[in-house]
Formats: structure tokens, C-alpha cells, sequence
């Protein structure tokens, strides 16, 4: 399994256990002997930490192991706030060392909470700028929403990056957004829920047109509707559904408002955005 995944968090693991169950592999492969040396080194700071015997520098340093992690963050919080601004950029830097939010083990799902419980009450602007960084977006919008309308300030940089997000990751930002704004519109489609009346009006207008119109309703479709394989159903945010729209609407304002006349009668909050062809 370990040579054959580019999961890195499953990678670790599956040297981790190669190395306890088979010490001689410990000995012969460094990267098992460096996995296996960090795990102790985490489990002896958690065990500093969780005695109370834990230095400020040791703190720090507990930030880096995912054995560690979750101890130094509430041992941290604990302290004066001089103290917790000097562990900012360590707070920073294990953020955005503890991989891809859907790469994780249960134990670094875990030991994230306290950490962003941390940064959002201590450098809630952080959190901002972790958005544009893949690997922390969908963490940064959990912790962001957490903070409820006190984190208005951070609207525009969760409806930017809303896009070109995995779908997890989108669906995370979307709870954000309702969570610090309830009145937001709906920012997420699915094909099955959302979209699947209205792409079935317009194969339906495909059908019945002819000729070069017909093709050309037909390479609208499949090109917004279809994923790169060319037959999966592709879920949307909201931007790329009135983008959709507006392409039908290039090709055939018939297309368009029999398009437009499904996604409006399922998400009325589309109407301003979509008005019918004249």
C-alpha cells in the first residue's frame, strides 16, 4: 500500500506500521526511521505537555507532531496573551503543515480542532489569507463560519474562493458564508438536486431545434453540464450555473428561457440574475 498511493497521510501510516510491526525495516529504510522518530518525539512532548513540564520552546515544538499537536494548542490557549502572540507564526506554520483537510487521519482531524479553535480567537485574519492556500482553505472557512457574524469582514475572500475548489471544500466555504450570513443565496448546485429539471429543458430544446442550431444547443450543454470524462453530471457553484445560462443564451434565447424558467422555479434567488430573453 505504501508504494502504491499518493495519499500522503495514508502513505505515513502504512510505513508507520511496516516499521512497528517489522523493526529490521526500520533499520534498512531512513524514511521509516524518520516517520517512527517523530511519532516518539510527539509522544514524548505530549507527554511533557500533559504533565505540566512542558517549556514555552517545548510548546512550540509540540505544534509540529500530529502526537503533539492537540496538547500544545490547549496548553498555549492557556496562556497570557503576550505569550500566545509570540506563538502566532508557529500557530501558522502547524496549520499549514498538517496537510490536505481530506487526506486526514482521524487523529489529525482531531488535533486541527483545537489548533483553528486557537487561531480564530487569537488571529482571526489569518484565516483570510489561509483561503487562497489549498491545503487550508476548507479549515480556514470551517473556523471562519464558526465565528458567526463576527466574521463578516471575511465575505469577500470566502465568495472568492468558493471557486475552482474541490466540491468538498465548496460545500465547507457555502456553510461558512450561511453561518456569518444567513441571508446569502444558495452558492452551491447539485445535478441531481438542483440542476437536473433545467439541463433536461434544454436537451429537450436541442432535440426539437435542427441544423447548426441544434449542435450548436447540444456543445453548450456538454460542455458545461458534462465533466471532463464527457459523461459525468458536473455539480456547480452559483457563478458557474448563471455562466452556463448566459452561454444558452448566446446560442438561443428560445433554449435560454425554457434553461432559465426550471433553475428560476427551483431557486427563485437565480431570477435577478437571470432574466428572460426578450
Amino acid at each position: 500500500m505504501a508504494g502504491n498511493t499518493s495519499n500522503s497521510e495514508l502513505r505515513k501510516s502504512a510505513l508507520e506500521a511496516i516499521g512497528t510491526i517489522d523493526p529490521k525495516k526500520r533499520i534498512s529504510t531512513p524514511e521509516i526511521d524518520q516517520i517512527l522518530s517523530a511519532r516518539e518525539t510527539g509522544q514524548f512532548l505530549a507527554q511533557q505537555i500533559g504533565r505540566g513540564q512542558a517549556s514555552f520552546e517545548e510548546l512550540l515544538q509540540g505544534l509540529r507532531y500530529p502526537e503533539s499537536v492537540s496538547a500544545a494548542s490547549q496548553a498555549i490557549a492557556k496562556l497570557e496573551p503576550e505569550a500566545i502572540a509570540r506563538a502566532l507564526p508557529s500557530l501558522h506554520s502547524a496549520l499549514t503543515t498538517m496537510g490536505n483537510y481530506h487526506e486526514t487521519t482521524p487523529q489529525g482531524q482531531f488535533s486541527r480542532y483545537f489548533l483553528l479553535d486557537l487561531i480564530k480567537q487569537s488571529d482571526p485574519q489569518f484565516l483570510v489569507g489561509a483561503l487562497k492556500t489549498p491545503l487550508t482553505t476548507h479549515d480556514a472557512a470551517d473556523a471562519l463560519g464558526d465565528l458567526g457574524t463576527e466574521a463578516r469582514f471575511a465575505l469577500p475572500a470566502l465568495y472568492e474562493a468558493i471557486e475552482g475548489n474541490s466540491w468538498g471544500t465548496q460545500l465547507a466555504i457555502e456553510s461558512a458564508i450561511k453561518r456569518i450570513d444567513p441571508n446569502a443565496p444558495k452558492l452551491t448546485f447539485t445535478c441531481a438536486d438542483d440542476l437536473l429539471p433545467a439541463e433536461k429543458a434544454l436537451r429537450e430544446a436541442a432535440d426539437t431545434a435542427e441544423g447548426e442550431l441544434k449542435r450548436r444547443i447540444a456543445n453548450v450543454y456538454e460542455k458545461h453540464a458534462l465533466d471532463q470524462d464527457g459523461y459525468s453530471y458536473r455539480n456547480m457553484t452559483r457563478n458557474e450555473v448563471i455562466a452556463f445560462a448566459r452561454a444558452v443564451r448566446e446560442v438561443d434565447q428560445r433554449a435560454y428561457n425554457l434553461f432559465v424558467a426550471k433553475l428560476v422555479e427551483h431557486e427563485p434567488s437565480l431570477a435577478d440574475a437571470l432574466k428572460p430573453a426578450e
